[in-house]
């Protein structure tokens, strides 16, 4: 079998692997996203739209996501028709790298 110290050291890296891919999506994101100077504009426009409600599940009074449907890292744009309205459990389930 395996001793107690190996499987720490598995235990470690799987998790030390884990957060080193978190850190490289988001920052991925991060990078490639390019947001124009008036996002909170557009952003708010589209809640407007949906009447604030989660366009997935229904949801109203609570955190609310700009989700871009065309992802701008595969040339999505900023425009409001390719961006939707979601809650952020609904967001965190189509990225869930996002925290």
């Amino acid at each position: 079998m395996f001793s107690i110290e190996f499987c720490t050291v598995v235990a470690v890296s799987a998790i030390a692997g884990a957060l080193i891919r978190d850190w490289w999506l988001i920052g991925r994101h991060r990078r490639r996203a390019n947001y124009p100077p008036d996002w909170d504009d557009i952003r708010r426009a589209v809640y407007r739209r949906e009447a604030y409600r989660c366009q997935n599940c229904g949801q109203g009074n609570t955190e609310l996501h700009a989700h871009h449907i065309i992802p701008l890292s595969v040339n999505g744009t900023n425009a409001l028709s390719n961006i939707a309205c979601l809650c952020r459990d609904c967001h965190r389930r189509i990225h869930p790298h996002m925290r």
